[in-house]
């Protein structure tokens, strides 16, 4: 089912600027072949929960997966899948609400091909996530509206590509500035996504483990296609080239590289907390998925 959707595509975020300059919205629960990783938005929050101090907002992240795990099964996971919006009104409003209304110019319309869908009130997150308690859990997952002002967010399995060609030139030329030899990679994905629709060209792939006794975050670039599609490629490049629509692309000193990969390094985070360190290990044994 193909619907329209609005989400707010921070592109000041590295990994967020990659994706959104290849015009792509990919969940992790829409790659049926591997169950490995988590989502760029659930990476971005817990990176911040890690960063900032805020342990009990990272906990309840995952006590919000396995409370979804055991019991709503058949809703989309915070921690797989993508965080999105009815309308713009919608999103313009929750950016209102978290205090960041000057970031508007991030929002973005996502044609998206839905496979899984679940609506829920954001609310509940808002003014629980810092909580000790744990019966609110399954009240945000049941759809129930908390207050007289729900704020409603929509969790969704599926790919999508990103209608705003302004935002995803931005987010390209972001990309130059900070890693400008690995521009060939990302032109080449930009046109084989729009030119035949390869999903996972150059896909980024946040991850978090368990590494002795902490939570390691780290992020990984899906290289597989340029092997499993070389002649797709250099038909999209020439079809973009033909069209003089080939992104702007600068090529390393380096005579025997054709292009390097973005070091997403600084987006790495290690975390040491028992309590989210146990609940982690418990959920990922029930779903192996993480």
């Amino acid at each position: 089912m193909n619907i329209t959707l609005f989400a707010y595509l921070n592109i000041r975020n590295p990994m967020v600027a990659w994706e959104v300059a290849i015009g792509r919205m990919r969940s992790v629960s829409d790659v049926n072949s591997e169950k490995f990783g988590v989502s760029v938005w659930a990476y971005s929050l817990l990176r911040k929960y890690a960063m900032s101090g805020l342990d009990r907002r990272f906990l309840n992240e995952l006590l919000l997966e396995s409370v979804r795990q055991q019991k709503f099964s058949n809703s989309c996971s915070r921690l797989e899948d993508l965080y999105f919006f009815e309308s713009e009104y919608d999103a313009h409003a929750a950016l209102e609400r978290w205090g960041i209304s000057g970031c508007r110019e991030f929002v973005a319309k996502v044609n998206f091909s839905v496979n899984r869908l679940t609506k829920v009130d954001s609310e509940w997150i808002t003014s629980y996530l810092d909580s000790d308690e744990r019966d609110w859990m399954a009240h945000y997952w049941s759809g129930a509206v908390l207050g007289e002002k729900p704020l409603t967010e929509v969790l969704a399995s599926g790919i999508g590509y990103i209608d705003r060609k302004d935002l995803r030139r931005r987010a390209y030329r972001s990309i130059i500035d900070r890693w400008p030899t690995s521009t060939p990679l990302l032109a080449m994905a930009c046109c084989a996504f729009a030119e035949y629709g390869l999903e996972d060209i150059a896909l980024v792939r946040p991850a978090i483990f368990k590494w002795e006794r902490s939570i390691e975050g780290a992020h990984f670039i899906d290289l597989r296609d340029l092997n499993l599609h070389e002649e797709k490629i250099v038909k999209a490049l020439s079809s973009c080239k033909f069209r003089s629509e080939i992104p702007p692309v600068i090529l390393p000193d380096d005579d025997s590289s054709f292009f390097s990969l973005p070091d997403l390094s600084e987006m790495d985070f290690s975390f040491v907390n028992d309590d989210c360190l146990t609940e982690f290990q418990s959920i990922h044994q029930s779903a192996n998925k993480f």
